[in-house]
């Protein structure tokens, strides 16, 4: 009977994941997480759920983003005003990738706890926390029964566990793949990529992404982005010139795709360097690059200086060959 058991709860999480991989390259941000968990419901019965994805900054947790179904809209102000006396916050904090089982005993244990659950209603609680070593981020997925009657199963504990590395991976690749559609531009040249929110945090990053961004800032080890980046983006700009590469990003509602691409010693130039640069390779002399610019000439020589110096050339001959070569398309 035990093996059959198995088999039964094998089969139903293998459908489960064949249908969720499946919805997460075809569904909407907005609409994959409702699915997930409509799916999940039907296998694992319950009646409220509540993910949500933290970080732990100056020993304090910040909410970068959370859902509830059949729990109240502000469920994660309602637990940190409670988090210090949360026995269940603080077990799965304690355990993570590992799915905790809480009876109402354990829930009522605490005051914290117990004002919690008849504030929300919940009774019994499946929890798993999973942490994202490399930006030191923590997403976790509670679902809860509201009957003291109706109590989670180990056969459910144990489906819970198993699913949710995967769960975490189709969040990421939705993610993804949504903001990527948005972002189409008809170019052919794939960017490490990752995915950021407001306050900077990175919600998931591809590996190439965190690699090159260790090689620029080797000190850095998140979970925000580096702080040049940061400081730019919390002031409303949409690039930053490391040294070694161009870090861009664009906004889908509160969400942004963050982009590496190696500079090129074109950036080094100013707007106003990049026209004369593009006038003067293009053939003009002193005297047009002044007149076509409204410039004097003898500030188009200045600006010709600081643009060799910059681009470690001597000559026009030299300036054109950079301007038609691939890395000066920006020219």
């Amino acid at each position: 009977m035990m093996k059959e058991t198995t088999r039964v709860h094998s089969q139903e999480l293998s459908d489960l994941l064949l249908d969720l991989y499946s919805a997460c390259h075809e569904l909407a941000m907005s609409a994959f997480l409702p699915h997930a968990l409509s799916s999940i419901k039907r296998r694992l019965p319950f009646d409220s759920a509540w993910w949500a994805m933290t970080t732990l900054v100056d020993d304090q947790y910040k909410f970068h983003a959370s859902y509830v179904e059949g729990l109240p809209q502000n469920m994660h102000l309602l637990w940190l005003s409670i988090q210090q006396d949360d026995v269940v916050g603080k077990a799965f904090v304690a355990n993570p990738d590992q799915t905790l089982n809480f009876t109402p005993d354990q829930v009522d244990s605490t005051k914290g706890s117990r004002w919690l659950a008849r504030t929300t209603g919940f009774r019994h609680v499946l929890c798993t926390v999973n942490v994202k070593l490399m930006i030191a981020q923590r997403h976790f997925l509670a679902l809860s029964r509201h009957d003291d009657r109706h109590a989670f199963s180990e056969s459910e504990r144990c489906f819970k566990e198993l699913l949710m590395p995967h769960l975490n991976s189709m969040l990421d690749i939705n993610r993804m793949t949504e903001l990527r559609r948005l972002h189409a531009q008809g170019s052919e040249q794939r960017q490490p990529m990752a995915v950021v929110d407001r306050l900077g945090a990175i919600h998931h990053a591809e590996a190439a992404f965190m690699e090159q961004i260790k090689r620029q800032w080797p000190r850095w080890w998140g979970p925000r982005v580096p702080a040049p980046v940061l400081d730019l983006l919390l002031k409303g700009e949409t690039s930053h010139a490391a040294p070694n590469i161009m870090v861009q990003w664009f906004w889908v509602g509160d969400l942004a795709v963050m982009e590496l691409s190696p500079r090129s010693p074109q950036d080094a130039l100013s707007r106003r360097e990049l026209e004369v640069a593009k006038c003067f390779a293009g053939g003009a002399s002193y005297k047009e690059v002044a007149q076509s610019l409204g410039l004097a000439p003898a500030t188009v020589r200045h600006h010709l200086r600081v643009i060799y110096g910059k681009l470690e050339i001597s000559d026009k001959a030299a300036l054109v060959r950079k301007c038609n070569s691939d890395g000066g398309a920006a020219l």
